[in-house]
């Protein structure tokens, strides 16, 4: 925008997406101001800053949310699911990075921030570093932070679970109460066969 000619003819813009004070930090830092990025405006200045095609401010935003990347924080999450929605792959890799690494130490209020799209990239990856049993456990706190009833979306993630790979007793023990929750009757019996005879 800021590059060619303006696409609509008027005395003003209408730039309804954003608060007041986001847009000034904005205008502050196109006209050199001191900008103060916070948490609570990171997300706002990067969508304008992608919006009007300002690649330096975009920067500023990126390095400030990969400083604030941390296996204890439900930022964590947030900035994985903000930078899916914007295709900021370095972003993405940062916090999945993460993500992979500590999944079993997030809390559930944490999981409130991840679409269905996420959990699903999440649970498909080969890299994660969680038992399959904890990664059952974690899709719980999905489903129950997010309201999730959608028996073709539970069915979905759940099949991606290497449910045979969870010991024989603990399988036995720990999986029977997701029955009729996450797991069919059948997908248990089949699975408790399986134990039966490997």
């Amino acid at each position: 925008m800021f590059y060619g000619s303006i696409p609509f003819e008027g005395s003003s813009l209408n730039m309804e997406d954003e608060s007041y004070e986001e847009l000034l930090v904005f205008f502050q830092y196109l006209y050199g101001f001191e900008t103060g990025i916070t948490v609570d405006n990171v997300t706002s200045l990067l969508y304008l800053s992608d919006k009007f095609d300002v690649p330096s401010l975009s920067n500023h935003c990126l390095s400030f949310l990969k400083s604030h990347l941390d296996a204890s924080s439900s930022s964590t999450f947030f900035i994985f699911h903000f930078a899916s929605k914007f295709s900021k792959q370095e972003l993405i890799d940062h916090s999945f990075n993460i993500i992979k690494k500590k999944l079993d130490h997030f809390d559930i209020e944490d999981f409130k921030h991840l679409s269905e799209t996420d959990i699903l990239q999440i649970v498909s990856s080969d890299e994660l570093m969680i038992s399959e049993y904890d990664l059952l456990v974690t899709i719980q706190k999905w489903i129950t932070i997010n309201d999730i009833s959608d028996k073709a979306v539970i069915d979905k993630i759940i099949s991606m679970i290497r449910l045979p790979l969870i010991p024989k007793e603990q399988f036995v023990t720990d999986v029977k109460p997701f029955v009729g929750k996450l797991i069919s009757l059948e997908k248990y019996i089949e699975i408790l066969e399986y134990h039966a005879n490997p």
